[in-house]
């Protein structure tokens, strides 16, 4: 056995619901941070897990539990953020009697993750676009503490409830009253708790590559429909998503096709980016994204509308002081200039 005298046998210990792994210590270092902290971004910043991702894992273990693990609250004058129910401590204090039994034992590893200090001063929760990330970065650049979540519309709006950010960026299409992002932040409970910091309109297209014959978009959702094209998808909660399964839904009806064959719903892309680069790649064939997007990877494309892309702020996070630099670039003069040198961009009249 020369040269394994290094080897060693670690267990961990692991919650599962009939068979089924549930809970395991990435988990329970979340709860962690979220008792002592308050916050899921926390705990998302410390596990190195990006915010949706973890959101949606933990959604999913409460569904398979049956039980809630994190009660959100609403930002007011005691703030948002996030505690553990009394179940969520239950299950803290099981899976940490069962790790002291193995450490005791000396099969286990102590369980510790550092947990991050200082938050950043802003954050800013996004649905995933080119110009924002763009601007954030010049500002992290320029030397201003501030963070970028890529969210989608829902999860960035949910944040801004919970007070988890201080700014959101959002598109998201209500098909019922035919209008964009207010609705939404009405039935979020945030419109009257915050203001309109700037914005712009992006073009949605649909791409699809070269080798592929489009005439156009009732041509395209056709062939989505009868499962001739692989579509890909942007994450359930983006404002693209919901946008996508509104012009499924019409076409479906125009056209007599029921939803049933659609090829590519096992997939989620959380970017338009990694849209653009399935389709590019011949992973997928066609998808919804942006008109800049899909010309930076080659792609051919047919207009499917201007759609606005607006920033706004919880209005008792106005004083921190990035709030000002990001509603100055974003102020017509400013963001009329950026949008002009990128394709597919346009700063309406106010």
């Amino acid at each position: 056995m020369s040269g394994q005298s290094g080897i060693r046998i670690r267990y961990q210990v692991v919650i599962d619901v009939d068979g089924v792994e549930v809970i395991d210590e990435q988990i329970i270092n979340v709860l962690r941070i979220v008792k002592e902290r308050g916050s899921l971004l926390a705990a998302s910043k410390s596990i190195g897990m990006p915010y949706s991702r973890l959101w949606e894992r933990i959604s999913k273990i409460e569904r398979l539990l049956g039980r809630k693990l994190l009660l959100h609250r609403r930002g007011g004058r005691r703030g948002g953020g996030s505690v553990l129910t009394e179940f969520g401590e239950t299950i803290l204090k099981i899976y940490g009697a069962a790790k002291t039994r193995l450490e005791e034992a000396g099969l286990a590893r102590p369980l510790y993750m550092p947990i991050e200090s200082g938050d950043p001063v802003v954050v800013v929760s996004y649905s995933h676009d080119p110009v924002i990330e763009l601007i954030l970065k010049s500002l992290s650049a320029r030397g201003f503490k501030i963070r970028g979540v890529c969210s989608g519309s829902g999860l960035s709006l949910a944040m801004l409830v919970l007070g988890e950010a201080d700014v959101s960026c959002i598109h998201i299409y209500d098909p019922g009253l035919g209008e964009y992002n207010k609705p939404y932040l009405e039935r979020f409970g945030l419109l009257d708790r915050v203001e309109y910091i700037g914005g712009f309109q992006r073009q949605v297209v649909l791409a699809y590559r070269g080798d592929i014959n489009i005439d156009n978009a009732e041509d395209a959702f056709k062939g989505i429909l009868e499962g001739r094209y692989r579509v890909a998808l942007r994450n359930r909660g983006s404002g693209t998503r919901a946008y996508f399964d509104y012009l499924l839904k019409r076409y479906s009806e125009k056209l007599g096709i029921q939803v049933k064959d659609i090829k590519g719903l096992e997939i989620e892309y959380p970017t338009h980016e990694e849209v653009c680069r399935s389709i590019e790649s011949g992973e997928t064939d066609i998808g919804l994204t942006i008109r800049y997007t899909a010309e930076k990877h080659g792609l051919k494309w047919i207009h499917i509308a201007w759609e606005p892309y607006e920033c706004y702020v919880l209005k008792n996070r106005v004083w921190k002081s990035p709030i000002e630099e990001i509603r100055k670039i974003l102020s017509k003069n400013s963001i009329t200039g950026i949008t002009a040198v990128m394709p597919g961009y346009r700063v309406p009249d106010q």
